[in-house]
């Protein structure tokens, strides 16, 4: 089996923060996102291979490309000097995208062996290309609260709890 996955996603824009009391600051940003998933997926099965020969195979491969935007709204409180608490919200929002893909399989028998070869491509093996294959981005609210202790210059403590909640038409993120 061969399985490889590529996701790269880049987010670029501006963001602005500002104090509003002496340990509370604020901060917004408005992120434009550009993500790109490559999946290849080479699957071979062998039945029997030292008596028949037979093989089945499997061999996938799909692109994705999505845009969206991530605005963000951020919180800061320092309790003490070395001590900061942090809660920020996001939301992303697509804005677009394509999705191409194709399987391409041996024909299989009912009862999952592979058919005998015929000697011709289109009885042997099934081919389906996709054209609009799913690449939206989740879009359900997204809170993060974060703390930070720095006991000292080299030492630092971290924790983060992210939640995400769900989103009833997205299939990644059902109502719970």
């Amino acid at each position: 089996r061969k399985f490889f996955r590529q996701d790269i996603t880049y987010l670029a824009g501006p963001a602005y923060a500002f104090e509003l009391m002496e340990n509370l600051s604020v901060g917004i940003s408005a992120l434009g996102l550009f993500r790109s998933v490559k999946v290849i997926d080479n699957t071979t099965i062998l039945f029997h291979p030292l008596g028949t020969g037979e093989y089945a195979f499997y061999m996938s491969h799909f692109n994705l490309t999505s845009y969206g935007f991530i605005p963000k709204l951020g919180f800061q409180y320092m309790p003490q000097p070395n001590w900061s608490i942090g809660l920020v919200f996001a939301r992303p929002y697509n804005m677009g995208g394509s999705g191409t893909g194709r399987i391409t399989s041996s024909n299989i028998d009912a009862d999952g062996t592979p058919k005998a070869p015929a000697g011709t491509f289109n009885s042997d093996v099934a081919s389906t290309e996709y054209g609009n294959v799913f690449h939206d981005i989740p879009s359900n609210l997204q809170i993060s609260l974060g703390s930070a202790y720095f006991h000292t210059r080299e030492f630092l403590l971290t924790a983060q709890l992210d939640a995400y909640l769900a989103q009833g038409d997205f299939r990644e993120f059902p109502i719970r």
